[in-house]
């Protein structure tokens, strides 16, 4: 009689043991899973900064450029239709100042909207974490049926 609660005990260890084994096996699949998912993401996103930072860096400079030439032709704007006047235009600093402001502004928005959705992105690995959540919600029924 001894023999069989020993054969018993043994089998629930083996199983618990398989169990157990299974589970870390699992868990090393989904470990794996998830760091080839954010490598790749980490891969994508540096690719996307860089071609994100070259063209902001040309459109900085062709943005200096425009807002010299709107300086200009607001300064030319605002001259005389005939030299003969004795009013002048606007001053060249105001102009400037004028062009500056509604670069202000206009940054002030952009980065405002910027900012905002740089808060939604979600830089976890999405993926990784349902199959997780499926995981373990399987491993509790399956506890839960063998009881």
């Amino acid at each position: 009689m001894n023999d069989v609660k020993t054969d018993d005990q043994t089998s629930t260890v083996s199983l618990v043991q398989g169990i157990v084994g299974d589970i870390g096996e699992l868990i090393k699949h989904e470990v794996r899973y998830a760091r080839a998912e954010f490598q790749s993401d980490l891969a994508k996103m540096k690719t996307a900064a860089a071609i994100l930072f070259t063209g902001v860096a040309a459109g900085f400079v062709g943005l200096v450029l425009i807002a010299l030439m709107a300086v200009h032709g607001l300064h030319y704007a605002s001259l005389p239709a005939h030299p003969d006047l004795a009013t002048t235009g606007l001053p060249m600093w105001a102009c400037y100042g004028i062009v500056g402001a509604i670069f202000l502004v206009l940054g002030g928005i952009m980065g405002w909207v910027g900012a905002d959705r740089l808060g939604r992105v979600n830089p976890l690995p999405d993926k990784s974490l349902q199959n997780v959540q499926k995981d373990v919600s399987w491993i509790a029924n399956q506890t839960a049926n063998s009881k």
